[in-house]
């Protein structure tokens, strides 16, 4: 059985499938997406600050002129870096020629900051102040950013809309202004960073959860596939610790978005696995004995914005 087939449905009534590949810093990348594509996955992460859309877009084209899917079979998703968070009908202007598509299917805003960035620099990343500070905007007013994707949203450009890596807060925050509710929070997601309270303030208010790095995997990251409780888990449902931490997430309703540069692992990630609530919740307890660890470098715009501690 294969995860390619299950879906989440957003609170606009479009139906996303739960299981997508992830294209960060994949050399691999058009490969790896067409051999995805034709394994049947049908959802493809990427942003624009990845710079893997054109490779995707090349992989996209190659597998709907081969015959294997119609572009409607497809959901791409792709994310507005915050340097074009007062101009993100520019950004979608480049992805959507990279993607060689008219449409994208989700577009997020990739972090709740806006930052200064150096209009000539198409993929300026972390603009820095004369004081090595992150040059964040007067006023950082990313409200504004994400409702310009409401905007674009109408524009028929773009299909669904929501977040990233947004914290309980700031979505409160962002509740107050939005017209349209997002669809997707997307954070980082793992038995080591299990965040249920993040999950839980996201759900109540309609909003579905994609899951990225969801094998734990990062440099100074306790390994997730040496883990005693999921080497278990993987023996006794015969399949791989990536699959046990992949279907934890499908398990319990929430999109994933594992990233390899290995077609073999697009395969053996998509195996379904229907584990057990007492096994799931064996999976959840594995952050009360080791703690909470994170791959990302939540504070490179500012502390609070996942509403981690420090």
């Amino acid at each position: 059985m294969s995860l390619t087939t299950s879906t989440i449905t957003l609170n606009d009534g479009r139906a996303m499938p739960a299981l997508g590949l992830g294209t960060f810093q994949n050399d691999a990348c058009e490969q790896v997406v067409y051999d995805a594509i034709k394994a049947g996955y049908r959802h493809i992460d990427t942003a624009f600050i990845y710079r893997t859309e054109e490779a995707v877009g090349n992989a996209v084209e190659r597998a709907i002129s081969d015959g294997i899917v119609a572009r409607s079979d497809l959901w791409i998703t792709t994310k507005v870096w915050p340097t074009y968070h007062d101009r993100v009908p520019q950004s979608v202007d480049k992805s959507l020629a990279l993607l060689k598509t008219d449409y994208i299917d989700l577009l997020l805003v990739h972090w709740p900051v806006a930052l200064n960035g150096d209009p000539n620099d198409d993929y300026s990343f972390l603009p820095k102040r004369e004081d090595g500070e992150i040059d964040i905007t007067e006023g950082d007013d990313w409200i504004s950013f994400y409702k310009q994707l409401e905007t674009e949203q109408k524009t028929g450009r773009v299909k669904s809309i929501g977040v990233s890596n947004v914290s309980s807060v700031y979505l409160e925050r962002l509740l107050e202004h939005a017209s349209v509710i997002p669809a997707v929070n997307q954070f980082e997601n793992h038995p080591l960073l299990p965040q249920k309270d993040q999950i839980e303030a996201n759900l109540k208010q309609g909003i579905q959860i994609t899951a990225y790095s969801p094998l734990g995997s990062g440099q100074g990251v306790i390994n997730l596939h040496e883990n005693p409780t999921i080497v278990e888990l993987a023996e006794k449902y015969n399949t791989s610790t990536a699959s046990i931490l992949i279907n934890w997430h499908i398990c319990q309703g929430r999109s994933v978005i594992p990233k390899t540069a290995n077609s073999l692992r697009v395969v053996s990630n998509a195996v379904k696995v229907e584990i057990s609530a007492q096994d799931l919740a064996k999976i959840d307890a594995i952050s009360a004995e080791h703690g909470t660890h994170r791959t990302v470098p939540f504070h490179l715009f500012k502390k609070d914005c996942l509403g981690y501690p420090v």
